[in-house]
C-alpha cells in the first residue's frame, strides 16, 4: 500500500477500539460545526487537547494522563513507520 497507509489484517482490525461518543444528534451537529471553524484557526496541538477533552475525557471517561499515554503511543507508532534517514 503506497503513501504510508497502514494495512491491518482482519484479526488485527478486530482488536482495535474505536471511540463512539454518545452525543444527542443536535449536540453532535453543534460540536461538529464549532470544531470545523476552530480547526482552521487553532494550532493542531491546542485543537487536539480540545477534542481529547470533548470526546475522550467527557464522553469516554479517560483521564488527561490516559490521553497523554495514547498520544505518546501514537507518536511511537508513527516514528516506527517513518523511513530511516541515512
Amino acid at each position: 500500500m503506497g503513501g504510508g497507509l497502514l494495512k491491518l489484517e482482519p484479526k488485527e482490525a478486530e482488536r482495535i477500539l474505536v471511540a463512539l461518543p454518545q452525543f444527542p444528534q443536535d449536540v453532535l451537529f453543534k460540536h461538529v460545526q464549532t470544531l470545523d471553524v476552530m480547526v482552521r484557526q487553532i494550532p493542531e496541538p491546542a485543537m487536539q487537547k480540545i477534542v481529547d477533552n470533548l470526546i475522550l475525557v467527557s464522553q469516554l471517561g479517560l483521564t488527561p494522563s490516559d490521553c497523554t499515554a495514547l498520544k505518546r503511543a501514537a507518536e511511537c507508532l508513527r516514528m516506527r513507520r517513518m523511513p530511516k534517514a541515512g
